[in-house]
């Protein structure tokens, strides 16, 4: 049987930093925390959840094999022109990634709602989070042109 692998990471309210969860108590409800900002700046630490937000690892990573997380933003490339079957046209959206009805979904701005997790992954870049780089999400609203979609990198 193969298990997918149940990671998780947490913006830090408090600190404006974001943690590798090395450890979760559901009872005491506080989880444990490793942050590293700079090669001599680490530490961890258990921090209550009410200070925390709690994103899991998608199981899944994008072209570049940066694992995609909750709470990512990621550039996909969308069609946006048909012909017959066959998309004439892509634009690139920057899209947060959520858990909603029991999936892993993008979330496209606008009227394009939401979209089953791993549309156009091998196409699909992490680029920030919504914490960090919010900024990302104003960008993109009506789309860019999918070649710069190979441009974009990870935060």
């Amino acid at each position: 049987m193969n298990c997918r692998e149940i990671k998780f990471r947490a913006w830090d309210k408090a600190d404006n930093r974001m943690l590798s969860i090395e450890e979760i108590n559901f009872i005491s409800r506080k989880a444990r925390g490793v942050y590293h900002n700079t090669s001599t700046d680490c530490g961890n630490y258990f921090e209550k959840f009410n200070n925390l937000e709690l994103m899991q690892y998608t199981g899944l990573k994008d072209k570049n094999k940066e694992e995609i997380y909750e709470g990512d933003i990621v550039a996909v490339e969308h069609g946006t022109g048909m012909h017959g079957f066959k998309s004439t046209r892509y634009k690139v959206f920057n899209c947060p990634v959520i858990f909603l009805n029991g999936q892993f979904q993008y979330s496209w701005p606008k009227d394009y709602g939401n979209y089953r997790f791993g549309l156009n992954l091998e196409k699909s870049i992490v680029i920030g989070n919504i914490y960090q780089n919010p900024e990302l999400l104003k960008e993109s609203t009506d789309g860019t042109d999918s070649n710069n979609l190979q441009a974009q990198t990870s935060y």
